[in-house]
């Protein structure tokens, strides 16, 4: 009996590393067709960020956030640099880890929800 509650909670530990959420999957595609670029203004666009495209963090976050949604947050680093992430249910997307972070364990201030501008 021991033998085989072992075997299941191996079994369980496995499942639940190998899975992950869709917006973790479309954290990871988006930052597999991300490439950063600094803006000569401050411009916002989207993009489909399941195809390649460039900009900042804002353009990453709003491309992003057309698919997992969530809210768009100007946060200040503790660089004292600001940068724009998506915080939904408690995770947070960033362009500068490969991996979301909770938002308890992210190393920021979170200062205002950015809204995209209606066109």
């Amino acid at each position: 009996m021991d033998k085989m509650r072992t075997v299941l909670i191996i079994l369980m530990v496995v499942m639940s590393v190998g899975c992950s959420t869709m917006e973790q999957k479309a954290h990871f595609s988006a930052m597999s067709n991300f490439t950063y670029v600094a803006d000569v203004g401050d411009s916002w666009d989207r993009y489909d960020p399941s195809k390649p495209f460039s900009g900042d963090c804002e353009d990453f976050a709003f491309s992003l956030q057309t698919v997992i949604d969530g809210d768009v947050y100007r946060v200040k680093l503790n660089t004292g640099t600001y940068h724009a992430v998506i915080l939904k249910d408690g995770i947070v997307y960033d362009n500068l880890y490969k991996h979301p972070k909770p938002v308890s364990s992210y190393p920021a201030e979170f200062i205002n929800v950015m809204e995209y501008p209606k066109q």
